[in-house]
């Protein structure tokens, strides 16, 4: 029996006296005796209990005792194990550290040596696609040598009957560019660019002016470069950079001008939807037809305007004036030659600009920074040499050049020629001869900005590029085949809705309109455009 239990009878014994002394009120008589006996008995009890308790308590007391020294034992013989045990531990993390420094540093030198096989796997595919590019020109060098008058007129489905003089004279020219090409494909290895077989091969001199087309002295209507550049410092540039895949299917829309000399017109379209993709991430094709029909040029540039040639500047002021329709709305007629009229499809706005800027005139940097911080710029060239080019990176321009061409400048970049072996500064150029030109349409102009005289030379012939009344005798152009000359690129393109008096409609491609009846904007030499009222329902 536990202390806990002798405790617990004690007090059992206690009170069964106490309630046998409460019942003497009844009477002296026969409880009297129980009372005491039980008195007696609850005494014993107690000091039974008490013994047993304190033996009880001693016994816990040694068994307590006991238990602490063996857990005492048990702790310092476990603590010395485990002082054991630890400086073990510590000796395998030494030995843990040692293994990952050695991991560590064998990691360092595969990663070296990654690199450098990163490197010789570069170097090797770069000598690859150098062999590949040089093979190919090799390959068509030889085709090019066996190709015939007879396969260009089937190919490209001329309609000169054989022994005609038309025949003879579209063969001649046709032999005069075949044996220059081979001449110049034949020297390639010292050239980065080759010519090739194209739509070009029979248009004679005459025929090629009509795919040229940029007119006039430069236009400063728009805002400064200079005083564009104090308010956005220069970024860093990068040492690649193009535009590309933001343009999404914008950069999709290739045009031919045909034989009208409205390159500007197309030039100034394409920039004008690449900057509408970029700010608004809308893809619309606008009406370069409305340009080539509607935009004035009263002193005569070079010509009359339209399809004899302007300018880029005055292609934005008329946009930033009237706006310019969608596409759908205006398509392109001019390819055989005609300006087509100015009716009111022309007023069916879609799109306007803010402002213009004009870049510093012959400076090449001026030209990448706004393509890295804006967007595709319409630039001024000399594309007198351009017809035959099938690829690779033109440097084909003399020093002196006459300015006869726009085109629009996407990007810039370096690569290493497959052709020379030499690494190449490039621009990136969208020109407008069809998407079967040169390589889909572009051309690779090379990139002279960071040469120290900056491939600076005279335009000796304005009158065919620049000839405004009263203009210069003379200018000077810098870069290749003088694309630093003339550059613009439009500011705060806006998409113009209904309810502002356009065609625009978020979400919805443009709908064509009705057809126009008559020609209300016809256009005629020496009218004041200024003072033009739109149609009613169209003025916006």
């Amino acid at each position: 029996m536990g202390s806990s239990a002798l405790v617990f009878a004690l007090l059992v014994s206690v009170a069964d006296a106490g309630r046998l002394l409460e019942k003497q009120k009844v009477g002296p008589g026969g409880y009297m005796k129980q009372a005491l006996e039980s008195v007696d008995h609850a005494a014993w009890a107690a000091n039974a209990g008490a013994q047993v308790a304190g033996k009880a308590a001693v016994t816990k007391a040694g068994e307590d005792m006991e238990k602490q020294v063996r857990f005492a034992s048990k702790a310092a013989k476990d603590g010395g194990a485990g002082l054991v045990q630890g400086a073990n531990k510590m000796k395998q993390a030494e030995q843990n550290v040692k293994e990952v420094e050695h991991r560590i540093g064998q990691g360092i030198i595969n990663v070296e040596k990654d690199v450098i096989n990163i490197e010789k796997n570069g170097i090797n595919m770069v000598k690859k696609g150098a062999q590949l590019q040089a093979d190919k020109v090799l390959q068509d060098l030889h085709k090019v040598s066996k190709y015939t008058f007879n396969d260009f007129v089937r190919d490209y489905n001329r309609p000169y009957q054989q022994g005609s003089e038309e025949w003879k004279k579209h063969e001649a020219i046709f032999n005069q560019k075949h044996d220059q090409m081979l001449a110049h494909n034949s020297g390639a290895p010292q050239r980065a660019w080759v010519q090739g077989i194209n739509k070009f091969m029979d248009h004679s001199p005459e025929m090629l002016q009509g795919r040229l087309g940029w007119k006039g002295q430069k236009v400063q209507a728009g805002s400064s470069f200079l005083e564009f550049d104090t308010e956005e410092p220069d970024k860093e540039l990068p040492e690649l950079f193009e535009w590309g895949q933001k343009l999404g299917s914008t950069r999709d829309f290739h045009r031919d001008q045909g034989s009208c000399g409205s390159c500007w017109a197309v030039a100034a379209a394409q920039v004008l939807e690449d900057h509408i993709q970029l700010k608004h991430n809308v893809s619309v094709k606008l009406s370069d037809q409305a340009l080539v029909s509607c935009t004035p040029n009263l002193m005569e540039c070079g010509g009359t305007g339209g399809c004899q040639g302007a300018t880029v500047e005055l292609a934005f002021d008329y946009v930033k004036n009237k706006g310019i329709p969608a596409y759908v709305n205006m398509p392109y007629t001019s390819g055989g030659g005609s300006d087509g009229p100015c009716d009111s499809r022309a007023a069916a706005t879609h799109v306007k600009i803010g402002d213009y800027v004009t870049l510093p005139e012959n400076k090449g940097k001026p030209l990448m920074q706004a393509l890295y911080q804006h967007g595709p710029v319409a630039i001024s060239v000399d594309a007198s040499n351009w017809f035959m080019y099938s690829g690779g990176i033109f440097a084909g321009c003399d020093r002196d050049a006459v300015i006869n061409h726009a085109v629009v400048a996407e990007g810039f970049g370096k690569e290493k020629s497959g052709l020379d072996g030499n690494d190449h500064q490039y621009f990136l150029i969208k020109n407008s001869w069809g998407a079967d030109w040169g390589e889909a349409g572009y051309i690779k102009l090379e990139n002279t900005a960071m040469a120290k005289d900056n491939h600076c030379g005279i335009d000796h012939k304005p009158e065919e590029g620049l000839g405004c009344k009263g203009g210069p005798s003379q200018v000077e152009v810098c870069g290749m085949c003088g694309m630093f000359y003339d550059s613009a690129f439009p500011m705060d393109g806006a998409l113009v809705s209904k309810e502002q008096g356009g065609t625009f409609v978020e979400g919805q491609d443009p709908i064509l309109l009705e057809a126009p009846k008559g020609n209300p904007m016809k256009k005629k030499k020496g009218i004041q455009w200024s003072a033009y009222q739109l149609p009613v329902g169209l003025a916006r």
